[in-house]
């Protein structure tokens, strides 16, 4: 008994120990960098990690008697699992905000984009041109994006999407975007990974300003993929077209390099939908995913109308779907 007792005092401690570290890793901040990858891990851990305290402090709560004080143990799991809440409750976003259409254009549909990371090593991906296919997205983008997996979405898709601009690559690297409508490729910074930014002409005229994004993997690069997303922090969306950064950042919304992003004008379209909670990563393990690293992030000119996630055969990624629509005008 004593034995046991002591088991459970240790496995307690460890759970709310690791919980505390994730919530200083977060609270550090950029100051966490001398961690390494363990400051990444800590901080992407959140809000799970803190809110996995909240059962020692129940089982400590209802396994009290009489006037038994609280022990240390139980209140520290209390207060690492209400921050935790607090996080989750800010990470999953405000209630949806709800666009009207605007006269004469129906729903106010812009541009439906998708966007899924294929992992290069995909040999499972039979019916994913299907799947693609199924979402009636305007703009499909792609990370590790090879020439075996092109040539598999040719077959089903080729028709449906003719204006493309393909960066194929080895291993991970690879990037394209194929759209509907016409296509204009810009120019934009060098990363590690191949990106693509290209403004899509849609059949009314408007123009979206559409990045497809793919830092480098923080475990393997960690240096690199620091930079990454600091070429993409600098990435300020136009401010004149509606846009939308997508792809796998390999990144949550508590690293503060993805934050930085954000705070030069983007907003997450999982978050603007109270979806930010919903995870992409890992999707082909036998427990479900538990991280959102793949990631819409819109300017303010574009309104998203919204947002689903979808599974692609074979990825250890979610794919996520998008539709945009018009900013209404502001009042006069």
């Amino acid at each position: 008994m004593i034995r046991s007792a002591r088991v459970a005092r240790i496995a307690g401690w460890s759970v709310v120990a690791g919980g505390a570290v994730s919530l200083g890793a977060a609270l550090a901040g950029r100051r966490a960098r001398p961690l390494g990858i363990l400051g990444i891990a800590a901080q992407a851990a959140l809000p799970w990690s803190a809110l996995a305290a909240l059962p020692v402090a129940a089982i400590g709560a209802f396994g009290r008697t009489g006037r038994t004080p609280l022990r240390p143990m139980d209140a520290a799991a209390a207060v690492v699992g209400a921050a935790g809440l607090g996080i989750a409750a800010r990470m999953a976003g405000p209630p949806p905000v709800v666009w009207p259409a605007m006269p004469g254009t129906g729903a106010d549909r812009l541009l439906r984009i998708a966007h899924v990371n294929l992992l290069f090593i995909n040999r499972k991906h039979d019916g994913g041109a299907e799947v693609l296919d199924a979402l009636d997205a305007d703009v499909l983008a792609f990370s590790e994006y090879t020439p075996v997996l092109a040539a598999a979405l040719e077959t089903g898709l080729a028709e449906h999407y003719p204006h493309r601009i393909d960066r194929a690559g080895p291993k991970s690297h690879g990037a394209a975007l194929w759209s509907r409508f016409p296509v204009t490729e810009r120019t934009a910074e060098p990363m590690r990974h191949e990106r693509v930014t290209a403004d899509v002409t849609t059949p009314g005229g408007e123009t979206v300003r559409v990045l497809v994004v793919h830092p480098v993997s923080p475990p393997h690069k960690l240096a690199s993929w620091r930079t990454d997303m600091a070429i993409l922090a600098a990435d300020v969306p136009p401010a004149d077209v509606p846009a939308v950064m997508i792809g796998d950042f390999n990144a949550t919304w508590l690293h503060p390099e993805l934050r930085s992003i954000v705070a030069a004008g983007w907003r997450s379209a999982h978050r603007q939908r109270g979806r930010g909670l919903t995870p992409s990563w890992p999707a082909n393990r036998i427990y479900p995913p538990c991280l959102r690293i793949d990631h819409a992030l819109v300017n303010d000119r574009a309104a998203v109308l919204s947002v689903a996630d979808f599974t692609f055969p074979g990825s250890d990624h979610r794919g996520l779907v998008v539709t945009m629509g018009r900013v209404p005008p502001a009042a006069p």
